[in-house]
């Protein structure tokens, strides 16, 4: 499980996380207007009706685990 994104880089998260048809994607997270944490791989293409979609992480007690 990971706790920031230096940790995700670290720890040599697999390709196919990282990775779409577009180029390498964007880990995000933020806090949604529930208040409840959230983070994904974004895909990078600018339309969004072309995007792929993002791989989402959920937290858990020891940091972010990929919800896979």
């Amino acid at each position: 499980s990971f706790k920031t994104q230096e940790e995700v880089d670290a720890a040599g998260t697999p390709d196919s996380l990282q990775q779409c048809k577009h180029g390498k994607r964007v880990f995000r997270e933020g806090t949604a207007k529930t208040g409840k944490p959230w983070a994904n791989y974004s895909c990078i293409e600018k339309s969004k009706a072309s995007q792929c979609d993002p791989v989402w992480y959920m937290q858990t007690s020891t940091g972010w685990q990929p919800q896979i």
